[in-house]
C-alpha cells in the first residue's frame, strides 16, 4: 500500500498553470517566456501560428533527442500526427526524458497508448495531459504504464472526459487510477479536475486515499 498517499486534486478550479506544477526554478527560468524554443535539453512549443509543415520539419530534423529532458507543447494546432512523430522517436530514443507535457492537442487511443509505452521504457517522473480529450479507457492504459515503469511523480490530467460510472467503460479507468493512488509509491500529485466524474467516483477517489 502506497504509504504516502499522493496529493489529488478533484474539485478545484480550473485554469491553473501547469507552470506550477513544475520545478520552480525551471519554470521561472527565462528560456520558458519564448513561442519556440529547441535545444539539446527542451523543446518548447506555446501558442504558436506557424505553417503546420514548418513546425514538422523542425521537429523532424532535431537533433538531440537522445539528451532532450523536458518537452512541453502547448495550445498550437499541430496534427496529431506530429504529436505522434514525437512520441515515437522520444520511445527509442530520448532515455534523458523525464518532463512532458501536452496542453490542448487533440490525442486519440493509439497516441496514448504510446505515451503510456513512454511511461513504461522512459524515466518520465511528469506528465501533464491538460484538455488533450483522454477518456477513461485511455486513462488505463496510462495507469498501466505508470505502474509498469515505476517512475512517474506527478500525473496532470485536468480538463478531458473521464466519465463517470454509469458507463462501463469508464468504470475500467476509474479502477485503474484508485489503484494508482492506493498502491503505487512513486505518486506524489494527480490533478483530475474538471472531468466529468460523478459523486460515486468521486468517493472511490476517495476511499483510495484512506
Amino acid at each position: 500500500v502506497n504509504q504516502n498517499n499522493p496529493m489529488v486534486k478533484i474539485e478545484s478550479q480550473y485554469g491553473e498553470k501547469v507552470a506550477e506544477q513544475m520545478d520552480t526554478a525551471k519554470c521561472r527560468d527565462e528560456e520558458y517566456s519564448v513561442s519556440f524554443k529547441l535545444t539539446p535539453s527542451l523543446i518548447f512549443i506555446r501558442n504558436i501560428r506557424l505553417d503546420t509543415n514548418v513546425i514538422f520539419h523542425a521537429l523532424s530534423n532535431y537533433q538531440h533527442y537522445a539528451t532532450v529532458s523536458h518537452i512541453e507543447i502547448f495550445n498550437s494546432p499541430l496534427p496529431e500526427a506530429v504529436i505522434r512523430m514525437v512520441i515515437d522517436i522520444i520511445s527509442i530514443n530520448g532515455s534523458q526524458i523525464e518532463h512532458f507535457a501536452l496542453k490542448n492537442c487533440l490525442l486519440g487511443e493509439d497516441s496514448c497508448r504510446a505515451i503510456a509505452g513512454l511511461l513504461c521504457k522512459r524515466p518520465l517522473k511528469f506528465l501533464s495531459l491538460v484538455s488533450c480529450n483522454i477518456d477513461s479507457k485511455m486513462l488505463a492504459d496510462l495507469c498501466i504504464g505508470a505502474i509498469a515503469g515505476r517512475s512517474l511523480e506527478v500525473l496532470e490530467l485536468s480538463g478531458n472526459r473521464i466519465g463517470n460510472l454509469q458507463f462501463k467503460k469508464d468504470k475500467h479507468g476509474v479502477n485503474f487510477m484508485c489503484n494508482l493512488i492506493r498502491y503505487y509509491e512513486p505518486l506524489r500529485m494527480v490533478d483530475l479536475t474538471m472531468n466529468l466524474f460523478d459523486d460515486e467516483a468521486t468517493t472511490n477517489i476517495d476511499k483510495a486515499l484512506t
